[in-house]
């Protein structure tokens, strides 16, 4: 676990998430089940914003 990137770890931190989310449906936890449908939602919208955009200004310098 130590050699893994932070995007490594995050995904380790998802899918241990997920079986809890999956081994305690019940409506005590109903919120948190949100909270962490929306943070991976988040999650995945800034992964594909980072990859739309990779080296953007590179691409697309501004014009003087």
């Amino acid at each position: 676990m130590k050699k893994l990137s932070p995007e490594g770890l995050q995904q380790v931190k998802q899918f241990v998430n997920s079986i809890i989310l999956h081994e305690t449906k019940n409506r005590d936890n109903y919120s948190t089940d949100i909270d962490l449908e929306l943070s991976r939602l988040d999650l995945n919208e800034a992964r594909h914003l980072e990859q739309e955009f990779k080296n953007y200004q590179e691409h697309y310098p501004r014009e003087s």
